[in-house]
């Protein structure tokens, strides 16, 4: 089967997207299929390795110079195709950077929501869509029927409504991967600055031959018509290596309190610094390490000051080596607001770490109550705080929450969502001949 991924990046981003897409496409090809990956990333320069590891096998296509690699006859004409909109980008760039040297903790977030109010409203909405997508849609629309693929996955809401306008009319199958909560994600709140874009959004799931969730709830979100055509996938869970398994019971030496995300307001991560605030003169031998990177650095860092946490508490960047310090941590914390199917608190349960969530988040909240592996906090620093205490003062519970943990996360090893997958694929490819 000739099979099309395409997604906005996969150069200098770090998402759980990104890296799922790299690992799905990789293993389609070791499957025996014929794999091509089209991205819509303008500027990235030829020597530019993707984020994540890619099979040499997997064709990567960049519709925007200079990393395009598609053979391109005298016809096929991208050059200066981004010009405008990518100097726009660069002009709004360059303001934001002036605005967050001047305005930094609390008044960053209210700026940057201000300033894109003011610069889409001077726009009609849906001349603006067009404007910043009819090039992309042709240039996608020319890359797909060249490569003619049997079926195209399209990951990310960024991606969904220029990849269903390129396909349009053309007979291939689309199959859209929505890879965090729907009823977050598509609020009309979410897209106030510019509904036209949610209205193309919705026509893409309208479109599409199936439509991808990662937990059964998030199926109750779509219109009538879109449900019946709604599968849940959740994301594949490499199992931990044995060398890099926890040992949550340990009481020995200082013990630590783990989270990883990305420093952003729905990660949370205040909430976590609170609650420790409140727990940590009773538990000196705790400490929490949080890995991440993101704007909201700053003003953590500042609450960690300002709580006397700066000898407790540590952001710590982000690391290739994260494994070991799943392996070298206790308990995870993960007061997370949203996520669609958190790699980040998969590869914890996979390491044998019981955690502590938020019941805000559905789908952590399933993963978590389906095998009791951890406690389900309000978003509330005391109630979070005492959740945490549960689990500090009980080294016995700590290990039975991680084995449950461990045993649970087998139910999504690579190889078997990988059927799940090419099962998928293969009865779309086929219902839509």
């Amino acid at each position: 089967m000739k099979i099309v991924f395409t997604i906005h990046a996969i150069y200098n981003t770090s998402g759980g997207a990104e890296r799922v897409i790299s690992e799905l496409a990789s293993a389609m090809y070791e499957r025996g299929h014929n794999v091509s990956l089209v991205i819509t990333q303008p500027g990235v320069p030829d020597s530019e390795n993707p984020s994540y590891d890619i099979h040499p096998g997997v064709k990567i296509y960049n519709i925007y110079p200079p990393a395009g690699d598609l053979e391109r006859d005298e016809n096929w004409d991208s050059t200066g195709a981004t010009d405008r909109p990518l100097f726009r980008v660069r002009v709004r760039r360059r303001i934001k950077f002036f605005l967050w040297f001047f305005i930094r903790g609390r008044l960053r977030e209210p700026t940057e929501r201000l300033f894109d109010r003011i610069s889409t409203a001077l726009t009609p909405q849906k001349k603006k869509w067009h404007r910043q997508h009819d090039n992309k849609i042709s240039l996608l629309k020319e890359a797909l029927a060249r490569i003619h693929p049997d079926l195209v996955v399209s990951f990310m809401p960024s991606s969904f409504a220029y990849t269903a306008e390129a396909l349009k009319d053309s007979g291939i199958p689309l199959v859209v991967a929505n890879r965090a909560n729907p009823f977050h994600v598509y609020s009309k709140k979410r897209y106030a600055n510019n509904p036209y874009y949610l209205k193309m959004i919705h026509r893409a799931f309208d479109m599409c031959a199936a439509n991808l969730v990662q937990t059964g709830h998030f199926v109750d979100f779509f219109a009538p018509e879109v449900r019946q055509k709604t599968l849940v996938l959740p994301n594949p869970v490499k199992p931990a290596h044995a060398e890099f398994i926890a040992s949550p019971e340990s009481e020995e030496g200082i013990k630590t309190i783990l989270s990883v995300g990305r420093l952003a307001p729905v990660k949370n991560h205040g909430l976590l610094i609170r609650a420790f605030s409140r727990v940590a003169d009773s538990h000196p031998d705790w400490q929490v390490r949080i890995f991440g990177r993101g704007g909201r650095k700053e003003y953590l860092q500042q609450l960690i000051n300002e709580l006397n946490l700066g000898e407790r508490v540590f952001l710590l960047g982000i690391t290739k080596e994260i494994y070991r310090e799943y392996a070298e941590s206790q308990i995870f914390a993960f007061p997370s607001m949203n996520e669609g199917f958190s790699n980040a608190l998969t590869e914890a349960m996979s390491h044998g770490l019981p955690s502590v969530i938020i019941e805000d988040c559905i789908s952590n909240r399933d993963l978590v109550d389906e095998c009791t592996c951890g406690y389900v906090a309000r978003n509330d620093p005391e109630d979070f705080a005492e959740k945490l205490g549960l689990l500090m003062d009980n080294p016995v519970i700590r290990k039975e929450m991680a084995e449950r943990a461990k045993s649970h996360v087998r139910l999504y090893e690579p190889a078997k969502v990988y059927d799940m997958w090419e099962l998928m694929m293969r009865n779309v490819s086929v219902v839509t001949l």
